[in-house]
């Protein structure tokens, strides 16, 4: 049965990754249709609390992503991906237990209270330049100019990467990023795949 939903406007720019302010519709499908299957992305989209709860304890469930990438590629393209597609496959978020568990527990060795609390310093003085940057432009992308500028820089300096390549490192990321979190039709011309591991190898190689 289709919903009402799926003609409204919302829904048709949200499965387009076109929709900045997607919250009134997560309200809409709440209470029109909280378990909803989304044909243009080929995805469950549930948005009540506690089915989402219960959905990420549900063992049945998988929080591989791979068909989600795929499906949405052409023929011609899957091929091309699948070097991207294998990498996106090992990150934590798309993984299941007991690789999950594995990942888990490196990331929170490294990520000690007492190593956050040495970067203060470094990250206080970056958000002041960063600041200082949006204050003098006249324009501004907030998310664009501050908070993702801001999480990326950090991340290139505890990885060590040299400031001379940290702009390619975030750029590599960036197209990375928005291909991971796209479905739909969008997902195509969002693969940029050779662009964003070229990046990412020219930086993690050296």
């Amino acid at each position: 049965m289709t919903s009402t939903v799926e003609f409204t406007r919302d829904y048709v720019d949200f499965c387009q990754q076109r929709l900045a302010n997607p919250y009134p519709l997560f309200d809409q499908l709440r209470e029109e249709d909280p378990v909803h299957w989304c044909k243009t992305m080929q995805c469950w989209l549930v948005t009540r609390y506690d089915d989402v709860f219960d959905n990420m304890r549900d063992p049945r469930l998988s929080s591989s992503r791979s068909g989600l990438y795929m499906d949405n590629l052409r023929p011609a393209n899957r091929e091309k991906a699948k070097p991207l597609l294998d990498h996106l496959s090992k990150w934590m978020l798309n993984v299941d237990p007991p690789d999950h568990t594995r990942l888990r527990r490196l990331v929170n060795a490294t990520f000690s209270p007492r190593m956050l609390k040495s970067l203060e310093p470094r990250i206080e003085q970056l958000v002041d330049r960063l600041l200082d940057n949006v204050c003098r432009a006249r324009r501004v992308d907030f998310v664009r100019d501050f908070s993702y500028r801001l999480t990326a820089t950090v991340i290139c300096q505890m990885l060590g990467v040299p400031s001379e390549m940290q702009d390619n490192f975030r750029a590599g990321a960036e197209i990375l990023m928005n291909f991971s979190s796209a479905a739909g039709p969008n997902t195509r011309p969002k693969c940029r795949i050779g662009v964003s591991i070229l990046a990412l190898r020219s930086v993690t190689a050296s």
